[in-house]
């Protein structure tokens, strides 16, 4: 399933002694015909793209693909290497109080070229350990590892450090400050990074595997309770899943990551599993760009998920296994008073955002509960039915947005949800029977009619290619078959007010470019009816890139300009 990233264009150049940066936040190109993309003179615009993180538009990131290297700090082009680092704060403990806010009781480090673990001490920088095997037992919760750039690859996987952090202290793992680490596995099987520890974080280093579609790029599986964990600026790739994580938990925070060519499943899973006795509560995504998964970008099998946060990720090229009905953003069987916000989603082939309560089969996983009460706002849908592979990998043209009950119970409710500022785009190749841009779906007969719970309001819902902008489709009834129009859509929601069905005019979309990604373009052309559209008081108060939203905000995940 691993493909090569396509070729990224140069994204910053210095003319004048001007640091020029290209426009388009997650392509390089205005539209078909310019590649290069037209270089505007900014310090503010973004250059994270479909394939890489870089926030402040320095040439460091995360993701690599045209990137100089690792970025030690992303939120000032001034500091990024080492050397910044150390000319900047003077030294790295004072660089993590004032940038990370991590405050170590004290730090061990590791060097594999040049470390020693019968020398090696705590709080010494030219003392480093050799091999993480050693170092991860000599620490304490709130302490730190640091590992020195290089290459590093251990028979076994790296278990994260067994003891737990605090609250505002934790246990911490990370890459030496602009320094290029990564943490590989030539044996087959095994996890990247497996962790058990409470307050734990992993921040700044790459994590992959010689042997694709084994183990798991980072294991959080817990039996009890499991609080606290950030993980931040890593790029992971090539396991059979990039994250999972399937405990009972409070305050994830998954960060500005680069998960791609989740080989087996997914960019990132997140479930309860059979022991867990209460929610995940209060987890938080964000500003991650997730790609090539077999299966979903964004996968929640929980119980429940209380007060969760999806915001600010470009998502795209999910379902790439054959006869798949995933989705770039799947929430299954629970999710209430949640937010999935100024989210970028293209290049899926089944769904691209799926409400779906349903039973998993495995004990204990996937138990039916209400998905309802969430806000889903400020998001761009591109729905094309084509991955990166070309691929319609689902049994005909599905839906950019579908709220389907898989679950068998008849009262579970999937609505009182608010949809509202979003660009919907149903793209998918076709004849007029080809899907619906948003679908309702029932498993049986009577199941309540939760869509009539809902509320549209300032929504773009553009569908080119001839499909329906809603299909209601009782049990039995195929999504293509219950289409319904748009006035019929209006009479079928509790609140349909100030939609719009007009062209939003994407800078550059084509579904026949699905192998291109740099090509898409889905900010807005001057003069989109999306401009200035939006409801104020359900608008995310940034956008995609962070920018602060105008008043009246902008529909879709692009403020303008």
């Amino acid at each position: 399933m691993s493909r090569p990233a396509q070729g990224l264009a140069v994204l910053c150049s210095l003319v004048l002694g001007t640091v020029v940066v290209w426009a388009a936040p997650m392509v390089v190109g205005q539209g078909r015909a310019s590649l290069l993309g037209i270089p505007t003179v900014t310090n503010t615009t973004t250059c994270t793209n479909a394939y890489h993180i870089d926030a402040d538009c320095d040439g460091y990131g995360v993701g690599g693909n045209g990137l100089i290297g690792p970025d030690a700090d992303d939120n000032d082009p001034r500091v990024n290497t080492t050397a910044s680092v150390m000319n900047t704060y003077g030294s790295i403990t004072s660089f993590l109080a004032t940038v990370k806010g991590y405050r170590p009781n004290h730090i061990w480090y590791l060097d594999g070229a040049r470390g020693s673990n019968s020398n090696c001490a705590g709080d010494d920088p030219s003392r480093p350990c050799q091999t993480f095997a050693y170092v991860r037992g000599k620490i304490a919760g709130c302490d730190a590892i640091l590992i020195r750039g290089g290459v590093y690859d251990e028979a076994n996987s790296y278990n994260f450090p067994s003891v737990n952090g605090s609250p505002g202290c934790p246990t911490i793992v990370m890459a030496y400050p602009g320094e290029s680490v990564t943490l590989t596995h030539s044996t087959s099987g095994q996890n990247g990074m497996y962790l058990n520890s409470n307050f734990a974080t992993i921040d700044g280093f790459t994590i992959t595997t010689a042997t694709p579609g084994k183990g798991m790029g980072i294991d959080v599986t817990k039996s009890s309770l499991a609080n606290g964990v950030t993980i931040r600026n890593m790029e992971i790739s090539r396991f059979y899943t990039d994250i999972w994580g399937c405990a009972e938990s409070q305050n994830w925070l998954i960060e500005s990551n680069v998960l791609h060519n989740g080989e087996a499943e997914h960019n990132l899973y997140l479930c309860q599993n059979n022991s867990s006795s209460g929610p995940r509560v209060g987890d938080v995504i964000r500003k991650n760009v997730m790609y090539s998964a077999a299966r979903n970008n964004i996968h929640y099998n929980t119980h429940q998920c209380i007060g969760c946060v999806i915001d600010r990720n470009i998502l795209w090229s999910a379902n790439q296994d054959p006869g798949g009905g995933s989705a770039s953003i799947a929430i299954q069987s629970g999710w209430t008073n949640g937010f999935i916000t100024n989210n970028v989603l293209f290049n899926s082939s089944a769904f691209g955002i799926l409400l779906n309560d349903y039973r998993d089969g495995q004990a204990g996983i996937g138990v039916p509960h209400d998905i309802s009460r969430n806000t889903i706002a400020n998001n761009t849908v591109l729905f094309t039915a084509r991955d990166l592979t070309g691929n319609n990998n689902a049994a005909g043209c599905l839906a950019a947005i579908a709220i389907i009950n898989g679950s068998g119970v008849e009262s579970v409710d999937l609505g009182h949800n608010a949809y509202t500022n979003n660009i919907v785009v149903q793209g998918a190749p076709g004849t007029p029977n080809c899907g619906a841009a948003v679908a309702y779906k029932q498993q049986n007969a009577h199941d309540i009619n939760w869509w009539t719970t809902d509320t549209w309001t300032n929504n773009i819902i553009f569908t080119p290619t001839g499909g329906a902008p809603l299909a209601i489709a009782p049990a039995g009834v195929t999504i293509s078959a219950g289409r319904v129009d748009w006035a019929g859509f209006g009479s079928s929601v509790a609140v349909f007010a100030n939609n719009s069905q007009a062209n939003p005019m994407l800078q550059h979309w084509d579904q026949a470019e699905f192998a291109s990604p740099l090509l898409f373009n889905l900010r807005l052309q001057a003069g989109s009816p999306a401009i200035g559209a939006g409801s104020r008081s359900a608008a995310a108060l940034v956008d995609v890139l962070g920018r602060t939203r105008k008043d009246p905000p902008t529909i879709g995940a692009y403020e303008f300009p």
